[in-house]
């Protein structure tokens, strides 16, 4: 799998690398120490104390993460290692306070929560460092800051009274100069259309280190290869163009790694994304029918649409059910209401099956369907027996809801019949009403 190119080189060490550090590991110490620290004051508790419990749980939820994100070989792209986040802040919340009242109470831990927040704020200068002309005034800041922090509590350690307050201070600047990092990190976006998060490849920050062809995943000239984020129209690619994908039809760049046969398949958008794509997220389908070409990348769907979707929900759970997690992440994100993917991420998985469908319809649970649109693995359910049933089913019993229903600027061409199977087998796609009574 070309050894996990998005997050460099596998390995213990992984999340710490100049490509992955800054998308996760800047409490990853100070967890640690905290997750250690906290099992150590719990000494001889029972077996059943529920603090002893947490700790074991959010340790291994970090553990258990940590290790499979460092030692995954293949496609490891650097948003995975956002499964670490709730671990990372659970030990230092909940282990952090922990650390804080030993300090106090015990001379002999006075030592562990100062050296923990000084390896923190070692490692936020080291990572900021890395990004080279990114806001160089933030790690000085932090070191300033921090500095005074850990010397405050030690000075007011002890500290009753009106001089606690100052400890509060300072427990208060150390745990800003801890998380000033990483939320600059996640302030910053991405430059490109549509932000870092339209990508398929989300980052935080500026861009450091090296991913497929020598750019970086992360920032505004992050994504793929090198190049800028999907969508953007960027005219140039980063490090090997062969490697990285070449000009699609009717395209800037093809942004997939692994060659020009991939960046080919973008067909109508700024980039070519990924084989099936159809652009970059939300752009124009091949029909112009407001849908963003069911079972491809992205997905998307008209303002218009969306909004006759909602209005005639009918109390339906589901606003819409599309061939692709693609088309429905798009959707929801637009939408603000669930919607269900038939067939996975890909389009090629077997997740809906024809009695499912058929008992949400006839639950009242869902009215709207969309077939069509072509897709990666060949199409919804990558011309499953199952899918074409459920095709099939849909274009018998259901009603096409017409362009002109819910768009202004659309003529008033009828939709084609359950007869004309065709527009689900090409790059058409088509919204299907059914209701409870089309259940046979």
């Amino acid at each position: 799998g070309g050894g996990g190119g998005f997050s460099g080189t596998a390995g213990i060490g992984r999340l710490f690398n100049d490509i992955l550090g800054g998308q996760i590991s800047w409490l990853i110490p100070f967890a640690a120490i905290a997750c250690v620290g906290g099992l150590v004051l719990c000494g001889r508790a029972p077996r059943t104390d529920l603090t002893r419990a947490a700790l074991l749980l959010w340790g291994g939820w970090t553990a258990l993460h940590y290790l499979t994100f460092a030692m995954a070989e293949g496609t490891m792209h650097p948003y995975y290692t956002t499964a670490l986040a709730p671990g990372i802040a659970a030990l230092c919340g909940g282990g952090g306070v922990m650390l804080l009242r030993a300090f106090r109470s015990d001379r002999r831990w006075a030592w562990v929560l100062p050296a923990g927040l000084a390896v923190t704020a070692v490692w936020a200068v080291v990572l900021l460092r890395r990004a080279s002309g990114w806001n160089t005034w933030l790690w000085p800041v932090i070191a300033v800051v921090m500095a005074l922090a850990i010397v405050g509590l030690l000075v007011f350690r002890s500290a009753s009274g009106n001089r606690l307050r100052l400890l509060a201070v300072s427990v208060t600047a150390a745990i800003v100069a801890a998380v000033a990092g990483p939320a600059a990190y996640a302030w910053s976006v991405p430059s490109g259309s549509g932000g870092g998060m339209g990508g398929t490849n989300p980052t935080a920050g500026p861009s450091t280190g090296s991913g497929f062809g020598g750019g970086g995943p992360g920032g505004g000239q992050g994504g793929f290869g090198g190049g800028r984020m999907p969508g953007d129209g960027a005219q140039q690619g980063g490090g090997n163009s062969q490697a990285d994908g070449q000009a699609g039809p009717n395209g800037q760049q093809g942004g997939f790694p692994g060659g020009q046969q991939q960046g080919q398949d973008g067909q109508n958008g700024q980039n070519g994304q990924a084989p099936g794509g159809t652009g970059e997220l939300g752009g124009t389908p091949p029909n112009g029918t407001g849908m963003g070409g069911g079972g491809g990348m992205g997905g998307g769907a008209s303002s218009e649409l969306i909004a006759y979707l909602k209005k005639h929900q009918d109390g339906a759970k589901w606003v819409l059910a599309v061939s692709s997690s693609q088309s429905a992440a798009q959707l929801i994100l637009s939408s603000g209401e669930p919607v269900i993917s038939m067939w996975g991420w890909s389009g090629s998985d077997k997740a809906m099956t024809l009695a499912k469908l058929k008992e949400l319809v006839k639950n009242g649970e869902l009215h709207y369907i969309q077939l069509g649109g072509g897709g990666m693995g060949g199409g919804p359910g990558g011309g499953s027996t199952v899918s074409s049933e459920v095709t099939a089913w849909v274009q018998k019993n259901g009603t096409a809801v017409k362009e002109s229903d819910y768009s202004s600027g659309s003529s008033s061409t009828s939709p084609t019949s359950s007869s004309s199977s065709s527009s689900s087998q090409s790059n058409q796609s088509t919204v299907y009403r059914l209701d409870p009574s089309d259940v046979s």
